[in-house]
């Protein structure tokens, strides 16, 4: 990221992005970066600053009809 008040950004800039381009990184636009919508709701913020996406809560699977059944037919 850079500032865009620096006084050598401009003449610097295309040098740097190829140089990285070069080594394989690829550029992007910040909001390709983060995560859209409210925090607490579609992410969540570590000690470190980064975004984490919520986890959705794992459904859980209904019990079986064919393991109730043969459990209540064993007792």
């Amino acid at each position: 990221m850079f500032h865009n008040a620096a006084k050598h950004t401009p003449e610097a800039l295309p040098s740097i992005l190829e140089n990285l381009i070069s080594q394989g990184y690829t550029i992007l636009p910040i909001s390709q970066l983060i995560i859209k919508g409210q925090c607490g709701t579609d992410y969540t913020i570590d000690h470190t600053g980064k975004q984490l996406p919520v986890q959705a809560a794992p459904e859980t699977a209904p019990e079986s009809s064919a393991s109730s059944a043969s459990s209540s037919a064993k007792q």
